[in-house]
C-alpha cells in the first residue's frame, strides 16, 4: 500500500497535504511574474503541503466558504486555496491582494 508521506511535529504524524487542482492558475499567473515573486509562491506552495504554512504565513480564512483560506505570500501577493478534503487543496487564486476573489471576507 502506498501511504501519503509523514512529518513528525511532537511526535505527532500527519500525512503532507497533495496539491490535486489548480495549476492552470498556478501557469497562468506565472506567465506574468517575476522569478522572485514565482519563488514566493512556489515556496508557500511547499508550505502549505506540509501543513508549515498555517505557521510560517499569514492565514485570512474565509468564514462563508470554511475551506478557502488565503495565505499573504508578500505584501501584495496572496495565495486562495480550497482545502478539498483531510488529504488534498487545490489553487483557486495567485496573484495581487486587490484582485483576490473573497479576500474581503476573511478575518
Amino acid at each position: 500500500m502506498n501511504n501519503p508521506p509523514a512529518e513528525s511535529l511532537n511526535g505527532l504524524r500527519r500525512p503532507h497535504f497533495r496539491l490535486d487542482s489548480g495549476w492552470d492558475v498556478l501557469e497562468e499567473w506565472s506567465r506574468s511574474a517575476g522569478q522572485i515573486e514565482k519563488n514566493a509562491v512556489h515556496k508557500a506552495l511547499f508550505a502549505v503541503t506540509d501543513h508549515t504554512a498555517f505557521v510560517d504565513y499569514e492565514i485570512l480564512d474565509i468564514v462563508a466558504e470554511s475551506r478557502d483560506v488565503f495565505v499573504l505570500v508578500r505584501q501584495d501577493l496572496v495565495l486562495k486555496v480550497r482545502l478539498r478534503d483531510l488529504d488534498a487543496f487545490e489553487i483557486a487564486y495567485v496573484g495581487p491582494v486587490a484582485g483576490a476573489p473573497g479576500l474581503e471576507d476573511a478575518a
